[in-house]
């Protein structure tokens, strides 16, 4: 009798495997249902962000990033230049280029539209809610073992809690952080398609899908990492779950690692190919992160390990939620503060937790892992980034407090090891549990729900958190400048004054908190021009250069203020040394061109309009402002020729159309020039000047009925014009009507 054989070794892998990871295309209905509800259910929580506006960094990621604005033109420069290279130049810090691809491929296609950028952002947090449920079944379907429905109870909850939280809030609601999503839903991705691969590999499919899932699964990583570089840490993370839900050898485990490693290797040599510099500046000041302020070593290490606490307290308990932790909104901390001592002590028992399940696969211990590996990057315990401390830094983080979370309360909550698969059965054998979780869940639901509200846009956004962040410098500044936005455009006097004291008040406390926030004065100096007070804001101008003698705008905008006080010789210099700090400095040229235009001194205007245009060709106002220095010159033709320019840019201007048509009066153009002021008045009715001049034209063409008929039009408009009751006493004179001309005179004398 002959004896049975022996499995190989071979073969005992691909059992081992074909235990721990199940096949996709056997995915039972009930896998199919809980997908679907998943993916609504996190698209559901961040419906309600689709109609709102820009918010916070929307602004300076997508709006004023001039790389974004470019479209499709600008993607090239996107994927080679640093993440903030499009907003301020700098060619240094993090590299993370796909988000503000899909930000310049929106404007190519569709234009700003913030409507359609947030519903993407939700839409790829669905995406992500689906992708994570799917990888946690296929982990634990086979791992330890439990009872098969825990297979689907175990992966639902984890992906709830998780899609839940309100921490996220800053990174679904706010689009710049579009990066976030797409960090984790790519590498969710990248996880999927490696277990696939190793599945098909093990049972030997002659088809090559082995081949195609290692090649997905590295591709989606690459696009990880490039979404952000929290994905670095990935490295870890990898080995770490194959570890703790496979059975693989060690060798295996880091042979298919180091594929992943190789990519985040390319990564790097890209970053530092592409980039200036690693690191984010060599002397960050306390207003981006506050541990910059730290005076000695005990500081500079206890103050980012309380923060730790912070941020387990946000996970426990998400309330309140704030978008700024800035300078002076956290304590720095010497090692004898006992929040420091708590902090350590708590985080010390995690990290001998995290060691000590690591041998025999605790899951509680994973979860400590996947939190504490991803939060490294940015605890600026290793090295200072630049921010103190945000809500965004827990959006991978929280996966891990998820899954500890969950495995923490099955401890306490048994679940029902009978099978079944239904969901009224998962519920009816695992009431405790569900009814505690969902106590949970009704809670991160209703806050997630609720703060997406104050994410509608700025103004809703800094007057919500004012009130929770009296102590940042950065927040009070931030709602100063949108009650100084409201103020510009607020007809009402009264209403008008009430918002600039406000902004003044809420600057100025800015100043109190942090007297070397040069941005502070800056704005404070905006505030005053605003009110009329232009010395003032000279001071205030001049108090940022102290702190700053290398800020261009504050020469820029004190230039603003001399013009306005028509101190000519003072607002040249300044104007002259804004550009000389940043010859890329396109409104400095211009405005230095205005002070030559005021002084009449046209061929040096012409010639600082030229300058900034060879910057920014589109800037409209400047061929305007050139066309009236040739107008100026009787160069008509000319001016002619730059008003057409400028009108191809934005052909809605009526001040194009109403100075082309003065500079064709010139000309004896006088239909042409009429018809240019009537394309004026077509897009604004009550344009004063574009009526008064086509009453103008029609008196030198001898029209003289139809000039008294726009003038007193322009009297319609504004009553209390001087000059078009004069003119209408022109044209009765020319009409030889003196009584009606004397009627008009006289009138004229009255206003």
């Amino acid at each position: 009798m002959s004896k049975p054989k022996k499995n190989s070794k071979k073969q005992r892998h691909q059992h081992e495997l074909e235990s721990q990871v199940s096949k996709s295309s056997a995915m039972p209905k009930l896998n199919i249902y809980l997908g679907v509800f998943v993916f609504l259910f996190g698209f559901g929580l961040y419906a309600n962000t689709i109609y709102h506006d820009y918010a916070y960094d929307d602004v300076s990621v997508i709006l004023d990033n001039r790389l974004t604005q470019m479209g499709l033109e600008g993607i090239p420069d996107l994927f080679t230049k640093a993440y903030w290279y499009g907003f301020r130049g700098d060619n240094y810090g993090t590299y993370r280029p796909l988000s503000l691809i899909t930000f310049a491929l929106e404007y190519e296609f569709i234009g700003n539209d913030p409507h359609v950028s947030h519903f993407i952002n939700v839409l790829l947090y669905g995406c992500t809610a689906l992708v994570l449920f799917v990888v946690l079944l296929r982990l634990f379907n086979g791992s330890i073992p439990i009872a098969k429905n825990q297979k689907y109870v175990l992966p639902l909850l984890i992906t709830l809690i998780y899609i839940a939280h309100p921490v996220h809030t800053e990174v679904v609601a706010n689009i710049k952080s579009r990066d976030e999503i797409m960090c984790l839903l790519f590498f969710l991705l990248a996880m999927l398609f490696i277990l696939d691969y190793l599945f098909n590999k093990t049972i030997q499919q002659s088809n090559g899908k082995s081949a195609v899932y290692l090649f997905l699964a590295l591709i989606f990583y690459y696009l990880s990492v490039i979404s952000k570089e929290t994905a670095i840490t990935f490295i870890a993370i990898i080995p770490l779950t194959f570890y703790f839900f496979t059975k693989l050898s060690t060798k295996k485990i880091l042979l298919v690692s180091s594929y992943f490693l190789g990519i985040a290797v390319i990564y790097l040599m890209m970053r530092l190919s592409f980039l200036d510099s690693f690191a984010e500046g060599e002397n960050l000041a306390p207003i981006d992160n506050t541990i910059a302020a730290s005076m000695n070593y005990s500081q500079r290490f206890a103050t980012p390990v309380y923060i730790l606490m912070l941020y387990l307290k946000i996970l426990f308990v998400p309330h309140p939620l704030i978008y700024d932790y800035s300078y002076k909104m956290i304590d720095i901390v010497e090692w004898t503060n006992w929040k420091a001592i708590l902090s350590f002590l708590i985080h010390l028992g995690l990290v001998i937790w995290a060691f000590k399940g690591f041998r025999n696969k605790d899951k509680i211990a994973y979860g400590i892992w996947i939190y504490f590996i991803p939060l490294s990057l940015v605890s600026n315990i290793v090295i200072l980034i630049g921010s103190t401390m945000a809500e965004r830094f827990l959006f991978i983080p929280s996966l891990g407090f998820s899954f500890a979370l969950v495995f923490l309360l099955i401890k306490f909550f048994k679940i029902e090891e009978e099978s079944g698969f239904s969901i009224s059965d998962i519920i009816k054998k695992n009431k405790s549990l569900l009814t505690v979780v969902g106590l949970i869940l009704v809670f991160y639901c209703f806050k997630t729900v609720t703060r997406n509200e104050v994410w509608k846009d700025n103004f809703t956004l800094y007057s919500a958190d004012i009130e929770n962040t009296t102590k940042s410098a950065r927040a009070n500044l931030f709602y100063g400048q949108e009650l100084l936005e409201m103020g510009k455009v607020e007809p009402d006097p009264n209403k008008k004054k009430e918002l600039f004291d406000d902004t003044k008040k809420y600057i100025s406390k800015a100043g109190i908190i942090d007297p070397t926030y040069s941005d502070v004065w800056l704005n404070l100096g905006i505030a005053y021009v605003e009110s009329g007070d232009n010395k003032t804001a000279i001071q205030n101008y001049q108090k940022v250069i102290s702190i700053d003698p290398k800020y261009d705008k504050a020469y820029y905008n004190m230039g603003n203020a001399y013009f306005n006080l028509k101190e000519w010789t003072k607002a040249e210099e300044v104007y002259r040394k804004a550009f000389e700090i940043n010859p890329q400095y396109v409104k400095a040229y211009y405005n230095l061109g205005n002070v030559y235009l005021k002084l009449n001194r046209n061929n040096e205007a012409i010639q600082y309009y030229d300058k900034a245009l060879t910057l920014d060709p589109y800037y409209v106002d400047i061929y305007n402002n050139k066309g009236n220095a040739l107008t100026n010159m009787d160069e008509y033709g000319k001016a002619v020729e730059v008003y057409k320019k400028a009108i191809t840019i934005n052909p809605n201007g009526p001040m194009l159309y109403n100075n082309m048509g003065n500079a064709l009066n010139h000309m004896k153009k006088y239909d042409e020039a009429i018809a240019s002021f009537k394309k004026a008045i077509q897009i604004n009715p009550n344009y004063e000047s574009a009526i008064n001049n086509i009453g103008v034209a029609y008196f030198y063409k001898k029209n003289y009925k139809e000039a008294i008929n726009f003038f007193s039009r322009v009297l319609q408009v504004n009553p209390k014009d001087r000059g078009a009751v004069m003119n209408i006493g022109f044209c009765y004179q020319q009409l030889g009507n003196k009584k009606k001309a004397k009627e008009f005179f006289d009138r004229a004398k009255t206003i």
